[in-house]
């Protein structure tokens, strides 16, 4: 009995086990639904894509007004196309893999149409960038504007027909690529008859400045190799013979007498010639905006670089104000400082650029803020500040005269008033453009690769940053503050306000030593070492973990306690050892756990076509390529506000909800080379992934995980049967034992009984 008790009891503990291992799993299941295949030999490398070689993301949207959101894609043949994600025409098994996560499915061409000239020429025909949205408020369709590395500019309908095509730059620039460019387009028109606005804005870097500044001539082959030669120095003789023409003009006029003036003249005109230079440079890295009417494609502003000519101040400005001087330079002609439309600027926050893909466009409406209501947000700014920091914890906060709704987060700004502004987000900050003009009306200097957000809502700009350092070496920011050390770790949450900064906000370790992939980081960076110096006998030891750039992550709506609802964001960080830390914007540390998203810097990765060698060759087949790690935040469903955490690494990628929990996590095809996309291209009310790789693009659906109903039927029905089971054993057992007990108590008390009679028997007798 005893042993059959024992035998029920491990049975009961592990269905037990079982049924709540199945209830505890994973909320959210996330999928690849499809895959868009990319051929890496178009590269120059014929491995991965260099700056001036990647091309735009995907863009989810509804573009036909169906209901249903489609996949516009540019490749770099050059071709658009737009892809119906309901509908796919095929799958196609890995041979390396057995699980359904390695299914590929292609999706179905809806349209597509080609971005070549008329001549079909495709040099310079890559695309930069692409854009969708509405030219008419009450359209269901919208239009597609793709801009080529040529600046070509190219408008198509919803079927992807040709509207119209312009070329906006005059100017053409050999060895040149697009360092960031970026598309609006809306339905505000600057003129009556105009049809919306299609804005265009881009810059330009050298590919080689050495060839720009030595004026090399590009030789193709041996035999142009003399006519190459004799050009260049064709043109240095004309150079020096228009010189030589000014130096006898100027001594036929009398100017120069002796002859070391004719010297410094021709110095002079020298350095003329290389200041020419220098502003020649310095027109192809100025970011030009262009404006077409969305109709007919009429070019209807533009700012390109000298259009509205610097303020020259030095009469208005005191010498000794070192401030207004400093906030006076690099100024367009009726430009003001940006802390005159401070509210607007918080307004168009989060700014955050780590690659050309960051270079964005949207609309806004701005409006200056009176003199003395500027003041009054000073003061009552400089108050809030000085109670962060602990100076004052009992300051009162002067009133402000615009009303309590002056800090707010929920702002309807835009939404009570037209937009008359265009923001860009670009590598040097924000810049304002008046929507209808093209005038510059205020920049805002942001550094890159920086958070940049009003995090505490006090209405300051505040600076957030991943930092690292070395263990033992106390790290000093370039603003003078110093890290504190917290048992030797290096990795740091930075936090400061001000713009530029004044002081930390607050600066936390976001290091892990009990991370459990540590050490699977730290022998990826010995291969990465050992193939980078081809010596493993030297290869440190060391582990140098690596930060990611931090990202938002928007709680759900509350209440404060005047009852106005206050919608705030977590700060989270990422560190190479797969360590997420969330933090509050006062500095709260709200949880840190520790995921297979890690990540090395450069990733080896095996060549494409390495897949069919054996392992040993495939071993010495292997290319760094610069993974791009991610952590950002989303909302799970498209109408929800409160945002998930999704950490993508080098192999695997989690989402994390707001208490760390872990909602989903999935294998990665491949090292991610950008940004991820986020939207929902399945239409089924759940944001979805889309991911840029090497060889491709992948789409993962993300939704609710569909539980075993069966199962969970099946094993709670042993459950109950084994507790069934046991409670009747126990109970026959029971009752057997109460029978024994009487029958041997029936036994003990006869005997005396009988044995009283027996010896009356026997008295009797005698």
């Amino acid at each position: 009995d005893e042993m059959r008790h024992r035998d029920l009891g491990i049975l009961f503990v592990s269905g037990l086990a079982a049924f709540l291992c199945l209830q505890g799993q994973d909320d959210y299941a996330a999928k690849r639904h499809f895959t868009i295949d990319i051929d890496p030999a178009h590269y120059k490398n014929h491995h991965t894509p260099t700056d001036s070689e990647r091309i735009p993301p995907p863009i989810i949207t509804d573009i036909d007004g169906d209901g249903q959101n489609e996949l516009i894609v540019v490749t770099r043949d050059p071709k658009i196309f737009i892809y119906d994600t309901t509908t796919s025409v095929g799958q196609k098994k890995l041979r390396s893999k057995k699980n359904t996560a390695d299914l590929k499915t292609h999706l179905l061409v809806q349209a597509e149409s080609t971005l070549l000239s008329k001549a079909r020429i495709r040099s310079a025909r890559q695309p930069v960038a692409v854009a969708t949205g509405y030219l008419e408020k009450d359209s269901k369709h919208q239009h597609i504007v793709v801009l080529t590395h040529d600046w070509t500019v190219m408008c198509f309908d919803h079927n992807l027909k040709l509207i119209w095509e312009q070329h906006p730059m005059k100017k053409k620039y050999s060895d040149t690529f697009h360092k960031e460019a970026a598309i609006y387009i809306g339905p505000t028109s600057v003129r009556t008859k105009d049809k919306g606005i299609v804005i265009v804005g881009a810059s330009l870097d050298l590919a080689h400045y050495e060839r720009f500044y030595k004026r090399a001539a590009k030789v193709t082959s041996k035999t142009h190799k003399h006519e190459g030669h004799h050009r260049k120095q064709k043109n240095h003789e004309k150079r020096q013979k228009k010189i030589r023409k000014h130096l006898v003009q100027a001594i036929l006029r009398g100017k120069h007498k002796t002859r070391e003036q004719v010297v410094a003249h021709a110095a002079e005109m020298e350095k003329d010639s290389s200041i020419t230079k220098e502003k020649e440079l310095e027109d192809l890295k100025h970011f030009s905006y262009y404006a077409f009417d969305g109709r007919t494609g009429g070019l209807r502003w533009k700012q390109e670089s000298g259009d509205w000519s610097l303020q020259d101040r030095e009469n208005k400005i005191p010498q000794h104000n070192y401030k207004l001087d400093f906030h006076s330079e690099t100024k367009h002609a009726g430009e003001v400082d940006w802390r005159q439309y401070r509210v607007s600027i918080l307004n168009t926050l989060p700014h955050k650029w780590d690659r050309k893909e960051d270079t964005r466009f949207n609309i806004a409406h701005f409006s200056k803020r009176t003199k003395g209501n500027a003041e009054d947000d000073t003061i009552r700014e400089a108050a809030l500040h000085a109670r962060e920091v602990g100076l004052f914890d009992s300051i009162r906060l002067p009133a402000s005269k615009t009303g309590s709704d002056t800090f707010k987060t929920v702002r309807d700004a835009e939404t009570k008033n037209l937009p008359n502004v265009l923001v860009s987000h670009m590598q040097e900050g924000i810049e304002v453009i008046h929507l209808y003009t093209g005038r510059t009306l205020c920049q805002l200097p942001l550094p890159p690769h920086t958070l940049n957000a009003d995090v505490n809502h006090d209405g300051a700009i505040d600076r957030v940053e991943a930092v690292m350092g070395v263990e033992g070496e106390s790290i000093v920011r370039p603003m003078g503050h110093e890290a504190v050390e917290e048992e030797g770790q290096s990795c740091y949450a930075w936090v400061t306000t001000g713009s530029p900064p004044t002081h930390a906000l607050f600066n936390k370790s976001i290091c892990n030593p009990d991370s459990s992939f540590r050490g699977l980081v730290s022998s990826l960076q010995k291969q990465v070492r050992a193939a980078q110096a081809e010596q493993e006998e030297e290869d440190s030891t060391d582990l140098e973990l690596q930060v990611a750039m931090p990202g938002l992550v928007t709680r759900a709506a509350s209440k404060d306690t005047s009852g106005r609802l206050i919608q705030s964001s977590d700060i989270v960080f990422a560190v190479s050892d797969g360590t997420v830390s969330s933090f509050s914007p006062a500095g709260i540390l709200n949880w840190q756990v520790s995921t297979p998203a890690y990540w090395v810097q450069p990733a080896l990765v095996r060549e494409v076509d390495a897949t069919e060698r054996s392992a040993q060759e495939s071993e010495r087949h292997l290319i760094e390529v610069d993974a791009y790690p991610e952590v950002k935040g989303f909302p799970l469903k498209t109408d929800g506000d409160e945002e998930v955490t999704l950490m993508i690494g080098m192999y695997n990628a989690v989402l994390l909800g707001h208490d760390g929990t872990k909602l989903a996590q999935f294998r990665l095809p491949d090292v991610p080379l950008a940004a991820s996309v986020i939207g929902d291209f399945d239409s089924d009310g759940y944001t979805d992934i889309i991911l840029s790789t090497r060889t491709g693009y992948h789409g993962f659906t993300v939704s609710t995980k569909q539980p075993n109903h069966l199962l969970s039927f099946l094993l709670g029905a042993l459950l109950l049967a084994l507790a069934l089971l046991a409670s009747s054993t126990a109970f026959s057992s029971t009752t057997s034992a109460f029978s024994s007990h009487d029958r041997s108590d029936r036994v003990r008390g006869a005997a005396p009984v009988s044995a009283t009679r027996r010896l009356k028997k026997e008295r009797a007798t005698e």
